[in-house]
């Protein structure tokens, strides 16, 4: 295993624990927010980082404009879509919910690895996406609705669950454009962390969005923005660049089933039944959807 097959291991085992420590600062410091301090503080981490690189900025400039634009703008467009939904969600329960709707990406990289990237794939790539499909439902619906008229009726908003699996489409194209357009002599995802932070900055301008802030939030800050954030996708933006695809997406199957593990610890909320059957099902749908591509 190369080190830029690892560097996607590790950035995914980091990123299990977004969701549980994205939903503790936002709820103290609101969602925008939590974003803009995250983002503007992990790119001039980032950026500071590489300034002291030989060629490190110049590098980052230099990349192809296609990745430089349209990688970072889909970069953006994810962040702010899985930020708004978990700072929408209304309770923990359904934060575990937005966590495995986002976790659709492992399916949805290999689907659009076909038109993207060429691959080929089986039939058995659409029962594994039905699969993934399905365990979003359940975890939508793991409070005992079973129709969505029962769920209107309980006050149970759909908007953060839609806006998490849009954020999984948006990833999902990042992942293979990144490989498509990006060169492979580095990664600008600082610059990248840099504008979503600027960008949460200006909504939350507009939002009039209220934070309290409380020094017990500074170690889950620094652990976000430092982790999770510059740390975690510059590690999955070498690891899609040069790495095993197939492997590192792989061992990303396992999100689902880690990101809710943790989320249950750090949020304490009591386990369910069907919480354990959606995870089991979105893991379960991205390992059917990788046996389906052919490379």
């Amino acid at each position: 295993m190369n080190r830029a097959t690892l560097s996607g291991i590790f950035a995914i085992l980091f990123w299990s624990t977004t969701v549980a420590f994205s939903r503790i600062l936002s709820e103290s410091l609101g969602a925008l927010t939590t974003g803009a301090l995250i983002y503007i503080l992990g790119g001039l981490l980032g950026l500071t980082v590489a300034s002291r690189q030989p060629g490190g900025l110049a590098q980052m400039l230099g990349m192809p404009k296609r990745y430089l634009f349209g990688c970072g703008a889909l970069f953006v467009a994810y962040m702010v879509l899985l930020y708004l939904a978990i700072g929408l969600a209304h309770n923990s329960v359904q934060v575990l919910a937005v966590g495995l709707a986002n976790y659709l990406w492992p399916s949805l990289i290999m689907l659009f690895s076909i038109p993207l990237l060429g691959k080929r794939a089986s039939l058995w790539l659409i029962p594994g996406i039905l699969m993934a499909l399905a365990g979003t439902w359940i975890a939508v619906l793991q409070n005992g609705s079973s129709t969505l008229s029962a769920l209107a009726d309980t006050g149970q908003s759909l908007l953060p669950v839609i806006l998490a699996v849009g954020a999984a489409v948006l990833w999902a194209f990042y992942s293979n454009l990144a490989r498509k357009w990006a060169s492979e002599t580095g990664s600008a995802v600082p610059f990248f962390l840099l504008a979503s932070g600027l960008v949460f900055l200006a909504l939350r301008g507009f939002s009039g969005e209220i934070s309290h802030w409380d020094w017990k939030l500074a170690p889950s800050l620094l652990y976000m923005l430092v982790f999770p954030a510059w740390l975690g996708y510059l590690l999955w933006d070498i690891a899609m660049q040069r790495g095993d695809m197939p492997l590192v997406t792989a061992f990303s199957y396992f999100t689902p089933l880690l990101s809710t593990l943790i989320s249950l610890l750090v949020l304490q909320v009591q386990p369910s039944p069907l919480l354990g059957l959606a995870a089991l099902l979105v893991t379960g749908g991205a390992i059917v959807s990788k046996w389906a591509i052919v490379d």
